[in-house]
């Protein structure tokens, strides 16, 4: 039995000038349909870019088709499903595709950004600001890039340590400064870098002491303590001069 869900699946996927249904009461209805209506939804074509060579990989996706004629919007054409182009320049381009499918064709058009977009604008910064050898320090990247196509971030933190994480936390263990550099890729110009001076602080130590009475005479014991090293020289004031 040809139930309505039946006759509207019939219709989606006809690829012929016209239909004929049959409905539930036996009235015979004939209606027009259009190539591109049923098949719109089951064809596309995608791309890959290799950013070095500009040559640019095309891949047809539908079934059932003939012949396939590329127009790659540069004054150059190209047939089958799949194939490879190399641009002279980087501009923005109309990719056609027409397929033929039945004696039909089915046209598809896409748009392509080749440009250049320059190369990205690397910063970064940290927290805290004025950090000490106790601190995890934060590390942030802040760059930009016009294509917004980073990839990859490398940090020297001038100590030996390197880092490819985008935001990295990363201790010194000595004070000083150190020459921190950020190196950024992107996929269309190659990559940028930035480098920063930091200054890392010593902890100062804890000062503290108690004392006991022996005897006349009062004994004093230093209760200090240093986190990052050990304490090189200390001077009492008794206050009496």
């Amino acid at each position: 039995m040809l139930t309505k869900a039946n006759a509207r699946v019939i219709f989606v996927m006809a690829v012929i000038a016209s239909l004929m249904l049959v409905t539930l009461n036996g009235v015979k209805e004939s209606k027009g349909l259009s190539p591109s209506y049923s098949e719109v939804k089951t064809t596309d074509f995608v791309w890959t870019y290799n950013s070095t060579s500009r040559e640019v990989a095309f891949t047809a996706i539908a079934s059932g088709i003939s012949n396939y004629t590329w127009d790659f919007g540069d004054g150059s054409i190209g047939y089958g499903e799949k194939v490879n182009h190399d641009y002279a320049e980087g501009k923005n381009y109309t990719i056609t595709l027409i397929m033929k499918k039945d004696g039909n064709d089915i046209t598809l058009a896409k748009y392509l950004n080749m440009t250049d977009g320059g190369t990205p604008a690397v910063d970064f910064y940290w927290e805290p600001e004025t950090p000490t050898t106790s601190d995890m320090i934060q590390f942030w990247d802040n760059s930009t890039d016009p294509d917004d196509d980073i990839y990859n971030w490398t940090w020297d933190f001038g100590d030996g340590s390197i880092s490819y994480e985008r935001n990295p936390v990363h201790r010194y263990a000595d004070d000083g400064t150190y020459d921190i550099t950020l190196f950024v890729k992107d996929y269309s110009s190659g990559g940028n870098s930035v480098t920063k001076q930091i200054f890392v602080f010593n902890v100062p130590p804890v000062a503290d002491f108690y004392w006991t009475r022996e005897s006349n005479s009062i004994k004093f014991l230093d209760y200090s303590h240093d986190s990052d090293g050990s304490i090189a020289n200390y001077t009492w004031d008794f206050g009496d001069g």
